[in-house]
């Protein structure tokens, strides 16, 4: 059976994968971002249509949280990253797959409008996290089964809002099918200084694959107010069994955007910049967070954090790392759109990818989703986070100008038990990283 096979692969992590990966481009992993013509506009309001798809993506990161939450211990993904890679491909979608991808995924525009949203977002959040020396990074590339055709069309958008630029390589046998992976996470290592090793794993391409898409988003961050390093201590965190293990504790007491209610705690710590923010929500209890996740939605954290108010806030959080690595197949099926995971002959309708190219669609098979890849870094410390995305180190007096101007209420904030984070873009609403904290660790 021809079975023709696309491959994505999500890499969020804590460095850049660049779009292409050519010998002589010179270009190094902390690099700032080549300048675009969106890059020299004046800093506008956001549009209608990148609020409308920020919120859209948000809604598909609960719902796809809440089927990566079944899984135990720590969980980190970014949803800014799966939504980007996807949408690359339902460029290319057309007829019941690509309605099913568009009411899966929550997109809230039509191909039209979307896609330079996805564009405007992108650039807007790159525009605010790689100022007075910060990063922000978002990458996309193709890598294309050489002689395979690929519609003009199709790389033409994916040029044009996505930056995406399309490598050919060789799928087709044994020997040239384990260059093809090498160069690909060569291109990852390269970019990632190393940290991000074997991306695409032995087995995952095959003859049958012609079509491979990466998304890569980097992102660090320095606190707005810094935690101070000789402050920090070890000290207990009980796990949600009930273990008591030591991390070391960062500490910190200043003004903050803070809210509590329904047996949650939740504290927003901005960046430097002021554009981008990591916010915590705390159960009460160190065996609640299932109980909070089982009500979670894009909607409940939107009213959560439109009920921030500055507080005084006694904050205590752990450092911690975590990595993670998901085959997102499974849930993106079971969330409604398993017809672009389909090709067999016998099952009908049958995965519809003929805007990808005129040779999709095949008697005896099919262009489809043979594997979604995800992995997705993040470390906090004293200094501030690292994840992927990018780094935004950027001056912002707000919170320390509200510190010493009036007095304001006194809360306890101790992250001494499991707690949720996610890192947002501000501005938009628009989550670029979601997870869970069960144990910290490096």
């Amino acid at each position: 059976m021809n079975r023709l096979a696309i491959l994505l692969a999500f890499l969020s992590l804590t460095a850049l994968c660049s779009t292409g990966c050519h010998k002589d481009s010179g270009t190094a992993a902390n690099s700032p971002p080549p300048t675009t013509p969106r890059d020299n506009e004046p800093e506008v309001a956001p549009s209608p249509d990148v609020l409308a798809l920020a919120r859209g993506n948000n809604e598909f990161a609960f719902d796809l949280y809440t089927r990566l939450a079944k899984q135990d211990g720590n969980l980190i993904f970014s949803p800014y990253s799966i939504s980007s890679a996807l949408a690359m491909t339902y460029a290319g979608a057309r007829g019941d797959t690509a309605a099913e991808m568009e009411k899966t995924l929550r997109f809230p525009l039509k191909p039209a409008r979307l896609h330079p949203a996805f564009a405007d977002l992108s650039a807007r959040m790159m525009r605010s996290g790689n100022r007075d020396g910060g990063q922000l990074l978002v990458a996309n590339s193709l890598w294309g089964q050489r002689g395979y055709p690929i519609r003009d069309d199709f790389l033409a958008l994916t040029r044009d809002d996505y930056q995406a630029e399309m490598q050919e390589v060789d799928f087709s046998n044994d020997k040239d099918r384990e260059v093809a992976r090498q160069t690909i996470n060569h291109c990852v290592e390269q970019k990632t200084q190393d940290m991000v090793q074997e991306l695409l794993k032995p087995g995952v391409l095959s003859k049958e694959s012609r079509l491979v898409l990466v998304n890569a988003i980097y992102f660090r961050s320095l606190w707005a107010i810094p935690f101070f390093a000789d402050q920090t201590k070890y000290a207990p965190f009980r796990t949600a069994s009930g273990e008591s293990v030591q991390v070391p504790m960062m500490h910190l007491t200043a003004v903050f955007q803070y809210h509590e209610e329904d047996g949650v705690q939740i504290l927003e710590l901005p960046y430097q910049d002021n554009h981008f923010s990591m916010v915590i929500i705390l159960p009460q209890a160190a065996d609640s967070v299932a109980e909070v996740e089982k009500t979670l939605t894009a909607l409940g954290v939107e009213g959560w954090l439109a009920k921030l108010k500055e507080y005084e806030v006694v904050v205590t959080v752990p450092k911690f790392g975590a990595t993670d690595e998901f085959q997102l197949d499974k849930e993106l099926r079971a969330l409604g759109m398993p017809l672009a995971f389909r090709d067999e002959p016998a099952e009908q309708p049958r995965a519809d990818f003929s805007g990808i190219s005129d040779k999709a669609l095949q008697s005896d098979g099919c262009l489809h989703i043979s594997a979604a890849i995800h992995q997705t870094r993040v470390e906090v410390t004293e200094e501030g986070a690292k994840a992927a995305a990018a780094t935004a180190v950027v001056t912002s007096v707000t919170p320390v100008k509200a510190f010493h101007y009036r007095p304001r209420p006194r809360v306890v904030f101790n992250v001494a038990h499991p707690f949720l984070f996610l890192i947002r873009d501000r501005d938009t609403g628009s989550i670029l990283f979601l997870g869970r904290v069960t144990r910290p660790g490096g």
